[in-house]
């Protein structure tokens, strides 16, 4: 499989998996849908994909926002997360997908690209 071929079956497993995290978060079904967002960073992680991490950012804090003001007692709203003296997860994830993303933008601007391997 070439490389091209490893991102594009990366990327639309990235895509099933926001798919996923949406269908399930509508359900109620929160903690398979938190668990389908972070595997969507990961995949979008190892794209080194800005745009896909910035939404993947963008969503968890659309979800963090629902529990704040529609289910301050769930596990995942910023009041539990105070209320039990720890990080919230859906923070952590957003700040995870904003450092991943402005990494891949160091990597891209000041990493030298690799040498090719010479075939014998």
């Amino acid at each position: 499989m070439s490389n091209i071929d490893d991102e594009n079956t990366t990327e639309k497993i990235y895509d099933q998996l926001m798919a996923l995290n949406r269908e399930t978060f509508a359900r109620g079904l929160f903690e398979t849908s938190y668990h389908a967002l972070v595997a969507a960073f990961y995949a979008a992680s190892s794209l080194q994909a800005d745009k896909l991490l910035s939404l993947v950012a963008q969503r968890a804090q659309e979800q963090l926002w629902w529990f704040d003001h529609y289910a301050e007692e769930h596990p995942f709203s910023s009041a539990s997360a105070t209320r039990n003296e720890r990080e919230n997860l859906y923070d952590a994830l957003v700040d995870q997908a904003q450092t991943e993303r402005k990494k891949a933008e160091w990597d891209r601007k000041y990493r030298k690209p690799s040498a090719p391997s010479e075939e014998m």
